[in-house]
């Protein structure tokens, strides 16, 4: 018999448990970095987007958008982006890009909650002014009202997201940026 083999039932039970704990963990590990990864994915994403957009704006002095164009649309057909690039965010989420009024772009992501409320803090903790961020708010999937957080002085505080995202599977995260920058 092994030396390793459990040597009475109690010994088995010991051993398939802490068997089972350390594959609990590991599970739960490789959740979570896939979860960081898909978030610095849609990080990612959003600023690739922007950059590009605003790459094409220097290149092309005289691009300009209606209010309410699909931004995406327009950086396919000029053949910025490919026609098979995803619409969509690392979660599956619709990925929105409409022109504003003023030179800016709206972006809108599905995400869920728990990510639309880490979005937010990420792109307000890099520093708005950096990024070109003008506006951002959020909504709850179950909710048709929109919570604009920032620029308000109020989105020091760390629950704005919170509240804005909601409680719902998921949430819609809408960001405003310049595309002039």
């Amino acid at each position: 018999m092994s030396p390793l083999a459990p040597k009475s039932p109690a010994n088995y039970i010991l051993t398939a448990s802490v068997t089972l704990i350390i594959m609990v963990s590991l599970v739960v590990s490789a959740a979570s970095v896939r979860e960081n990864l898909l978030f610095g994915e849609a990080v990612s994403q959003i600023l690739w987007f922007i950059n590009t957009v605003r790459t094409f704006e220097k290149d092309q002095k005289t691009y300009t958008l209606s209010s309410g164009q699909d931004v995406w649309a327009n950086m396919v057909q000029a053949g910025r982006i490919s026609v098979t690039t995803k619409h969509t965010n690392p979660w599956g989420g619709d990925f929105q890009v409409t022109a504003g009024p003023n030179d800016t772009m709206r972006i809108e992501n599905i995400v869920p909650t728990h990510n639309c409320r880490r979005l937010a803090l990420y792109m307000l903790e890099s520093g708005p002014e950096k990024i070109g961020l003008v506006a951002m708010g959020a909504r709850s999937e179950q909710n048709s009202i929109w919570n604009t957080f920032y620029p308000k002085p109020t989105w020091q505080k760390k629950d704005m997201p919170d509240i804005s995202c909601g409680v719902a599977k998921n949430a819609h995260l809408a960001m405003i940026f310049k595309m002039k920058f």
